[in-house]
């Protein structure tokens, strides 16, 4: 079957187009993002951000339609170690909610150890856009960005998978495996519970990939 999309890499120049695929599908899907449309602005920005981060480490990939010229899916990857070993990361999480539940998840594997640079390939965001779907999109930018982080040294492909859909597609299609896991329900912050409305979705998981 000819595919109507070609995989390439993520440069600066398609960063705004991705964050805005992204944002929509996450919006649509995932728990976290869908809890607080107010902060679609800030979501987008941090998209922006990360894009811009994974372009330079030659880890994220698009999908454009051969036609149109259009983002049909991509895919943000970064080198573990620049979250996790970061002081504003861990500053952060003692006022936002959302980096609060990921650094704790993460810390249910790494513990208080220094993460080594080049190691763990973070896939922070997979999205296709719903114009496109049924057309093996986000499998063909997965298998591209998963070979590319194996050919740079990587050791293993990490994620944190916030609902029903990515959790059974990275594990189910991609072999990804349960490290960690924190049910929204019982997560606590600052004496509340933030995320205890979520009830569709049932915890959030760390999964991860020998590469």
């Amino acid at each position: 079957m000819i595919k109507s999309f070609t995989v390439e890499r993520l440069t600066p120049s398609a960063i705004e187009e991705t964050a805005a695929v992204i944002s929509e599908a996450f919006h649509g899907r995932e728990p976290l993002a869908m809890q607080d449309e107010s902060d679609s602005g800030e979501f987008k920005e941090y998209l922006i951000y990360s894009g811009l981060k994974s372009a330079e480490q030659g880890l994220g990939f698009i999908a454009r339609h051969t036609t149109s010229g259009k983002i049909a899916g991509a895919l943000i990857a970064c080198d573990l170690a620049d979250t996790l070993n970061s002081r504003e990361y861990f500053e952060e999480s003692k006022t936002d909610s959302v980096i609060s539940l990921l650094y704790q998840l993460n810390k249910k594997v790494f513990n208080e150890e220094t993460i080594e640079r080049g190691k763990y390939c973070n896939i922070k965001f997979i999205a296709a856009s719903d114009r496109f779907k049924g057309q093996g999109i986000v499998s063909d930018i997965m298998n591209t960005a998963l070979q590319n982080a194996s050919e740079k040294g990587f050791a293993f492909a990490h994620t944190e998978a916030t609902g029903n859909i990515s959790q059974h597609i990275f594990q189910k299609k991609f072999g990804f495996s349960e490290r960690s896991t924190i049910a929204y329900s019982e997560f606590t912050f600052q004496g509340g519970k933030p995320f205890s409305a979520i009830q569709e979705h049932k915890a959030i998981k760390l999964l991860m990939k020998p590469l």
